[in-house]
């Protein structure tokens, strides 16, 4: 058997278990990559395909350094590379390296072609090229957009090898077309979670007593497979009685903003990037002002300081449920608290929505906001 066949036949099957650990996101993408590229450098060169084995050349030092990036880690032990999504910056980047790419080895490749390689295809040659080193570049990195530029050396290569005569290289881009696209799905899932990590959803749940709340927060979070924030108010009188003062809303406030952070530093354990939470500080502004006539400065502050990405108003048509802690069963002051708070979501810039009805309605109308509105614009939707 010819030793150039044996050689594309190792490439091949090297190539392929490379992609699919890349797409797995498994560090065994270098090391079986760099046999590939190895042989590939020898293969293109023969076939003169001088723009390819500059690739192949290229690849085997970027696996050395992608090998090393991928294995840092930081001082508790996490891995410091994930998968992302290029920012706007970085995508002009992207094609400012490839265009000056592509423009250089064009031209090397014309020259070669009218010096001493008739066989060369500069055009094809560096577009396959300048799309690969693009890709190689950006998966040291983990960018998404890595697999569209592996897709586009794929689709040139198909039958820019055939050509040549390898017909089983030209095969073997056809599997890996499959599997770029494959790894651009998969990337772009893995992208979404490990975006939301590092800027979590919150999405507070206010209203009247007596609403539901608490009802809709434990049906939003068990729907998303999440976790939610409970009331700290009704922790605090439990334990200390309903007479409270002034002075108990503003610690009442307090404990409510504990539960959020540690809620927030929870979604990691949930494997989750979205967050409900029954009460924020226009609950507490609202409760104070009712009451007391005005309200502490600090739950002022933290109104503007905090910043969520969602509202649900619940208004108070459910019937009144006696509780212990409730303060109001007459429907006209629930009424007048909903109509604050609704004034206050008004005269806001936070999306925000208004449920009613039963609670099985009250939760579907919920869910199908937080998936068109919230999760459309924030891409936070998946869990892992």
């Amino acid at each position: 058997m010819d030793i150039s066949m044996i050689l594309e036949d190792l490439a091949i099957a090297s190539g392929i278990i490379s992609v699919w650990f890349s797409k797995k996101e498994n560090i065994w993408v270098y090391p079986t990559g760099l046999i590939n590229t190895m042989v590939y450098v020898y293969l293109s060169f023969v076939g003169d395909l001088y723009g390819e084995a500059t690739v192949n050349f290229y690849y085997t030092i970027m696996s050395l350094y992608g090998w090393y990036n991928w294995m840092r880690k930081d001082s508790s032990q996490e891995r410091l590379i994930k998968i992302t999504n290029s920012s706007k910056t970085e995508l002009y980047a992207e094609l400012g390296f490839f265009s000056a790419m592509y423009l250089v080895i064009f031209v090397a490749l014309t020259f070669i072609k009218n010096s001493f390689a008739p066989g060369a295809i500069p055009w094809a040659d560096a577009l396959a090229s300048a799309s690969a080193f693009t890709a190689m570049w950006l998966m040291t990195k983990k960018k998404v957009n890595s697999w569209v530029w592996w897709i586009v050396t794929n689709i040139v290569s198909i039958p820019l090898y055939f050509i040549k005569g390898y017909n089983h290289t030209s095969i073997y881009y056809l599997v890996l077309l499959v599997l770029a696209v494959i790894g651009l799905i998969e990337w772009r899932r893995k992208a979404i979670i490990n975006e939301a990590y590092l800027d979590p959803i919150k999405i507070v749940i206010i209203g009247p007593e007596s609403t539901g709340k608490s009802t809709l927060c434990a049906s939003l979070a068990a729907h998303f497979s999440t976790i939610w924030c409970r009331e700290y108010a009704r922790e605090f009188l439990l334990k200390h009685g309903t007479d409270y003062s002034y002075e108990d809303l503003l610690a009442i406030a307090r404990g409510q903003l504990k539960l959020e952070d540690e809620a927030v530093q929870s979604l990691d354990d949930a494997h989750s990037s979205l967050l409900f939470i029954d009460t924020d500080m226009y609950v507490m502004k609202v409760w104070c002002e009712f009451v007391f006539e005005k309200c502490h400065p600090w739950i002022l502050d933290q109104v503007v300081e905090r910043k969520y990405d969602g509202y649900i108003l619940c208004k108070p048509d459910l019937p009144w449920v006696k509780d212990e802690l409730r303060e109001y069963p007459d429907f006209e002051t629930r009424d007048k608290l909903y109509h604050h708070y609704k004034d206050i979501l008004i005269n806001q810039e936070t999306p925000w929505f208004e449920v009613s009805g039963i609670d099985s309605m009250r939760t579907a109308n919920a869910i199908h906001w937080v998936e068109t509105r919230i999760m459309k614009n924030d891409k936070c939707s998946l869990t892992v």
